[in-house]
């Protein structure tokens, strides 16, 4: 008898996994495609991000910010003189680990 009913959870637990896993599957998807970081892994999860300038940033020089509690060295190609303290960046490329960032509009010195 305990056999019997052995036998019958585990197969009631191996239907109710194959049952189960598609639905995971696609709730697992479609959080990733809802949330915008749909396959980008590394480096590439940073690009689009907004990250906060805790290093004044000037052009050929460069600066500091804080994205998701990391801070990484950051500069800017050719856009403005400076962001201040405390101004958002947009992440738009990097190059070893100094991240190339783009001032948000309203946070360009001159």
């Amino acid at each position: 008898m305990v056999v019997g009913i052995t036998l019958l959870i585990v197969i009631v637990a191996i239907v109710a996994l194959v049952a189960f896993i598609p639905a995971i599957v696609r709730w697992q998807n479609h959080q990733r495609h809802r949330s915008g970081k749909a396959g980008r892994t590394g480096m590439d999860a940073l690009l689009g991000r907004v990250a906060v300038v805790t290093d004044e940033i000037r052009p050929g020089r460069l600066g500091r910010a804080r994205i998701d509690g990391d801070y990484w060295q950051v500069r800017i190609p050719d856009s403005c003189q400076y962001v201040a303290r405390g101004g958002e960046v947009v992440v738009t490329g990097y190059d070893s680990i100094i991240l190339d960032v783009v001032p948000k509009p309203d946070v360009c010195r001159m």
